[in-house]
């Protein structure tokens, strides 16, 4: 009697339900890079009959990726989500550059552009070229400047904030969401994982990656004597250890709000070539993501051969 109840429920189920509006997950990629190859996988360094173990760092998650091969070099929670910070101005500039940007055009700065936060380089009814907002956002991170790019788009922050998320999933960033463009909300949250996805998504375009690189930048308002000097927040760029070619930072972003803890995404390449993807979210200070990239960065580079 039991079994005949279920099997009369289970047979409405069937018949009722639309399986026409039901779509499976998308399969979860293994790799960060989509171009993964086993020609030159990196190989655990082995020292005595030891292999080390991992890396002390203070970030509560983490990520080193080797982007040729596409292996995870070393993890901590990679895929548990947390807020990120300004670390989605990459996001932003991607989704910017994709509606076509016109670095020239004239963009005033509105008084809805404004945002609490770190120190801003653009004031409300500046006349500011699109370009050089743009390098405010990524290379000191304006929030303002940020605001006012996205809104130079055309789209409501509803909108820009959906095409932010298509642009997630589009990258396989499944564990992302957006509601904002500048990182300030916490409800802007990505794992490691996707960081690093981001990361190297946002590094094919040559704005993204020339920016980044930068350590300052000037432009001038437009109609205005008002110079401007843009001081990168990636403070490794004038470390001499990356100013000697042993490393050169290749692109990638800071982020800081307290849900985040300090943030730092970034990659890198040394003198033999290898490009390497780290991610540290949630340091405890501004000194320590960057103590906890370099130390990620020697012990993936001490711990790892490419030599076939």
């Amino acid at each position: 009697m039991i079994l005949a109840f279920f099997q009369l429920i289970t047979q409405f189920a069937l018949e009722n339900f639309n399986f026409s509006n039901f779509q499976a997950p998308p399969p979860r990629s293994l790799a960060v890079v989509d171009f993964v190859s086993a020609n030159n996988l990196p190989k655990k360094v082995v020292v005595d009959g030891v292999e080390s173990v991992g890396v002390v760092l203070q970030a509560k998650r983490a990520l080193a990726i080797d982007v040729n091969s596409g292996a995870i070099l070393y993890e901590k929670l990679s895929h548990e989500p947390q807020p990120i910070a300004s670390i989605t101005k990459l996001m932003t500039a991607m989704v910017v550059l994709d509606l076509g940007f016109d670095g020239e055009k004239v963009v005033q700065v509105l008084p809805s552009d404004e945002r609490a936060g770190a120190f801003t380089n653009v004031f409300r009814y500046e006349n500011i070229f699109a370009k050089d907002l743009l390098a405010a956002s990524l290379i000191p991170s304006d929030n303002n400047a940020t605001v006012a790019l996205a809104r130079s788009t055309g789209l409501s922050e509803a909108d820009f904030a959906a095409a932010m998320n298509q642009k997630a999933k589009d990258l396989g960033m499944l564990d992302s969401v957006f509601v904002e463009p500048t990182g300030l909300s916490e409800a802007n949250q990505a794992s490691a994982y996707d960081v690093a996805r981001l990361v190297h998504a946002s590094l094919q375009y040559p704005d993204i990656a020339e920016l980044t690189t930068k350590e300052n930048y000037f432009f001038k308002v437009i109609g205005s004597e008002r110079s401007v000097k843009l001081f990168s927040t990636d403070y490794l760029l004038s470390n001499q250890l990356f100013k000697n070619g042993d490393y050169k930072i290749l692109g990638g972003k800071t982020g800081f709000i307290d849900e985040a803890g300090y943030c730092f995404a970034v990659q890198l390449e040394n003198k033999d070539g290898q490009k390497i993807i780290g991610v540290i979210l949630g340091s405890q200070n501004i000194a320590s993501r960057f103590q906890d990239m370099k130390s990620l960065w020697h012990w993936v580079l001490t711990n790892y051969s490419w030599k076939n």
